[in-house]
């Protein structure tokens, strides 16, 4: 379990990144990143994407801000994707089952490089779990903190879950 982190603050208080992944968990399973409660970690600043998943699977992502400061209102973004899920990755959550239980994944993507693709979740994998997440908000889901190409991008052909049977509760970036 990674939680209660402010994954990006270096000792100075300034945001230092790690020059890569923010948080990346490859072929491994039953991880929880951050807690619906308030032991989310901050995840911003990073060089590529906030959180990778490649090849993993039955892993929780909640309760984090990907992408802001620790208040949930200023923009440090991280050079890629907020969320990436990538390589077979499956059978993950990203975000919860309740009100409260989502991430912040919001101003993700560089405006100075335009190979980095700046989506706020980004998911070539079938099998995976979205819902209660706000994707391009500040974290009273008032202010655009838009990322940089927009909220999600599914290209697994509509294998993936957005939202539970009674709909989808993600709130997405205009």
């Amino acid at each position: 379990m990674v939680n209660e982190n402010g994954l990006t603050i270096n000792f100075n208080g300034g945001y230092g990144g790690d020059g890569a992944n923010g948080v990346s968990i490859g072929a491994a399973y039953l991880n929880d990143i951050g807690d619906a409660g308030n032991e989310g970690n901050v995840i911003s600043a990073n060089t590529l994407a906030g959180v990778l998943l490649s090849g993993a699977t039955q892993n929780t992502v909640a309760g984090n801000y990907i992408g802001t400061d620790a208040t949930g209102t200023l923009e440090v973004s991280n050079g890629l994707d907020g969320v990436l899920i990538a390589d077979l990755a499956s059978n993950n959550m990203i975000g919860g089952t309740v009100p409260g239980a989502g991430n912040l994944i919001s101003n993700n993507g560089s405006d100075t490089d335009p190979d980095h693709y700046g989506y706020g979740i980004e998911v070539d994998s079938a099998g995976n779990f979205f819902d209660w997440n706000y994707i391009g908000w500040d974290v009273t889901g008032t202010v655009v903190l838009a990322n940089k190409s927009g909220a999600e991008n599914d290209t697994s052909g509509g294998q993936n879950s957005w939202g539970d049977n009674t709909g989808d509760h993600n709130l997405y970036q205009p």
